[in-house]
């Protein structure tokens, strides 16, 4: 692991403990994400993606593997127009992608989170009916 990669490493399990309280206590499912080798969740956020946290972290590309095809489009849009660009919230009902391969339909929000000179995004997904 190169430098780069154990500061991203580090600043990903800082905001995991500086966020500690949000992601036990949400009852969302809540993901950290600097990029896809660079993320954290929540057990809820795992579970609802019938992984365990380790397995969903570990999980890469984002996309490919959490968001269904048809809706990949707009996620990686919103992403890059409303956190990456603008710095604004970023909200949108997709369709998610368990491990099994079936799909449920979720709210993700999204906020743009700086840490470290790094531009982060702290997200909140829940289910919907």
């Amino acid at each position: 692991m190169n430098n780069v990669e154990m500061i991203h490493e580090k600043a990903v399990k800082d905001l995991e403990t500086q966020y500690k309280l949000v992601m036990d206590k949400s009852v969302d499912g809540v993901f950290i994400y600097l990029d896809d080798q660079h993320k954290a969740c929540n057990t809820r956020l795992s579970e609802m993606f019938g992984y365990t946290k380790e397995e969903w972290e570990a999980k890469s590309p984002f996309l490919d593997h959490f968001i269904a095809e048809d809706d990949q489009q707009t996620v990686s849009d919103s992403y890059w127009k409303n956190i990456k660009v603008a710095r604004t919230v970023s909200s949108e009902v997709i369709r998610g992608v368990r491990k099994d391969g079936k799909q449920f339909k979720a709210h993700i929000t999204q906020f743009p989170l700086s840490y470290k000179r790094r531009l982060f995004t702290i997200g909140f997904v829940h289910k919907v009916a």
